[in-house]
């Protein structure tokens, strides 16, 4: 993303992926105007997006290009706002894309690494480095979902304690894993008994169970990326299994897909040189 002073506040698209060009319509729309009032800028503020992250694909598209707005309007302007504040102007961003603000992709897009919200008024973000050693390999179906919203929408009203029980318990563990950097304690602490298996039924994950079987068997694990479609998969670097998870992924993904391989990055958003 580049932004700068302009007459007037513009969007402009570039990149792999189109987004909207118009300001309601786009994630950072909000953001711009927010800011803007509440920091009486009168400067037009001009954004180019170059899009490589697929939208509605369960990646934070639509957080980042939130993210990304409250970034650098505060960079461009001197603004001089704390991280948490950040989060909070981004949130505004994704009424666009999910009808409510929510944090669970901004906050991790500008403070990297693993986020825990701890308060939501005003907001408090706890970031936890991720030094495990662990691989993320991401599954990006071909098309993305009908809308981040829909996907909130189909999630049940009420859980069965059991399932409950299961999901508080996985993410106690999940974070004492994290903490001590822990990579196997991490990798067994994902799962999900309550979300996931609504968007599966719903056909919003696909192949969601053959691939977590695979990913198993080789010392992986597999959860929902997002709100989906898109699946991670984390397992520990150096895995003399992975070729043969990839392998296994390929015959059970025949759909149009990409396999991407990354780490995890703990910095956050920042400037590009």
């Amino acid at each position: 993303m580049v932004i700068s002073v302009s007459g007037r506040d513009s969007i402009r698209s570039v990149g792999r992926y189109e987004v909207p060009e118009i300001l309601g319509k786009n994630t950072c729309g909000p953001v711009i105007r927010a800011m803007k009032k509440d920091f009486g800028i009168r400067n037009g503020i001009s954004m180019v997006i170059d899009k490589h992250i697929m939208p509605l694909g369960g990646l934070g598209s639509s957080g980042s290009t939130a993210a990304g707005a409250a970034f650098g309007i505060n960079r461009l302007f001197g603004l001089h706002l704390s991280k948490n504040r950040l989060v909070h102007y981004a949130s505004l961003g994704e009424v666009i894309s999910a009808g409510t603000p929510h944090v669970d992709n901004v906050a991790p897009a500008i403070f990297g690494g693993f986020t825990v919200v701890t308060h939501r008024n005003p907001i408090r973000i706890r970031k936890i480095s991720v030094n495990a050693g662990l691989d993320a390999i991401i599954i990006l179906p071909g098309r993305g979902k009908a809308s981040t919203k829909k996907a909130r929408e189909i999630l049940p009203e009420s859980v069965p304690r059991k399932a409950a029980q299961l999901n508080t318990e996985r993410v106690a563990s999940l974070v004492c894993s994290l903490v001590d950097n822990d990579a196997k304690g991490i990798i067994g602490a994902i799962g999900d008994d309550i979300i996931e298996p609504a968007r599966a039924a719903a056909g919003i994950i696909l192949h969601f169970y053959e691939i977590k079987k695979v990913c198993n068997s080789f010392g992986y694990s597999a959860s929902s990326s997002g709100a989906g479609p898109a699946i991670l998969i984390l397992g520990e670097k150096g895995n003399k299994h992975r070729d043969m998870l990839l392998k296994g992924i390929d015959r059970i993904f025949k759909e149009r897909h990409e396999v991407f391989i990354s780490g995890i990055q703990n910095s956050g958003i920042g400037v590009m040189r």
